[in-house]
């Protein structure tokens, strides 16, 4: 993807719960390169709220030049950010649904939240883009190496999902254990598909 990185890849899985409900875990690997930034936003049909523990605290430019004159985010403004230690909850609620966006092992991390222009809501007029906008999250991490699990579900009348974990990390992959309402699901993810070795938990 980029002439720096040695590797750039992303694994995704959809896993269901019932047959209109669902979440996906995102695993986006990278290897290369000094700044790593995984990013996801919300709805751009509906208006949103932004919700998470961390104390975010204004970022202005943080989200701007790259410092070689590029400006890779250049329509990204109202940045706020905080430092991310283990696991964190970041949630978009709008309109009676809520999407739980669930950072784990991101230990080193910084969480960036910005203002992105949505065009679908403007309906691709320019002269629009500024009466609409909808919330985008990065995940940054200064590294020359990074891996970015995540466990994303959208619902309208409660998440099936309590909680997640990531138990295992290495060369051969990720292992998760992921809380649903009544049941606990284990999610392997081995990318070179040469299967992964860990050890569960006892009970």
């Amino acid at each position: 993807a980029y002439s720096c990185t040695a590797q750039y890849r992303r694994s995704l899985v959809m896993v269901p719960t019932g047959p209109e409900t669902g979440y996906v875990v995102d695993l986006f690997e990278v290897t290369g390169g000094g700044t790593h930034d995984y990013l996801l936003h919300g709805s751009a049909d509906i208006e949103q709220e932004l919700r998470t523990e961390l104390p975010l605290a204004m970022a202005e430019g943080e989200m701007g030049d790259d410092g070689e004159g590029r400006v890779p985010y250049a329509y990204l403004k109202n940045t706020q950010a905080a430092d991310v230690e283990g696991d964190v909850l970041v949630q978009f609620v709008g309109k009676g649904t809520t999407t739980d966006v669930r950072y784990l092992d991101a230990d080193g991390a910084r969480l960036l939240v910005s203002d992105g222009p949505s065009i679908r809501r403007a309906q691709e007029d320019d002269g629009k883009l500024d009466d609409y906008w909808m919330k985008a999250i990065c995940l940054r991490r200064e590294a020359t190496e990074s891996r970015f699990v995540s466990v994303v579900e959208a619902h309208r009348e409660g998440a099936r999902i309590q909680g997640a974990e990531v138990l295992h990390q290495g060369q051969d992959g990720v292992l998760l254990r992921v809380e649903e309402s009544g049941r606990v699901r284990f999610i392997g993810i081995s990318p070179n598909g040469r299967g992964l070795s860990a050890t569960l938990p006892a009970g």
